[in-house]
């Protein structure tokens, strides 16, 4: 996925990578060693991100990409998105859920 001139890809160990040259080098900004698998990256903003999969996986960005926080759903999150930086909607075993950002703790909400 690209993000302005930056190229994001996210996998397994909970890999997320960056390129800002089109693929042909890659930073790793987050990674867990056994980890679990990363299935789907995405941005709402420059600033704001989020990368989903297995094992109820959610991390988030506020800060570009440059740290990750990670949360738990309870279940594989198949697919997802986010409308703005503060709420979402995800796909978490078959299951569509509403995510939400609480204001004042900046933690992850499933509802």
């Amino acid at each position: 996925m690209y993000v302005g001139d930056s190229l994001w890809a996210c996998g397994t160990n909970e890999t997320i990578a960056v390129s800002s040259d089109g693929g042909q080098t890659w930073a790793v900004r987050h990674q867990t060693r056994d980890g679990d698998v990363l299935l789907d990256i995405a941005f709402v903003d420059a600033m704001t991100g989020h990368a989903a999969g297995t094992g109820g996986l959610l991390l988030s960005t506020t800060d570009g990409g440059t740290t990750w926080i990670a949360h738990n759903s309870g279940g594989t999150i198949q697919q997802f998105s986010f409308s703005d930086a503060r709420n979402g909607i995800a796909q978490i075993g078959g299951v569509v859920k509403l995510l939400g950002m609480a204001e004042t703790t900046g933690k992850r909400l499933m509802r």
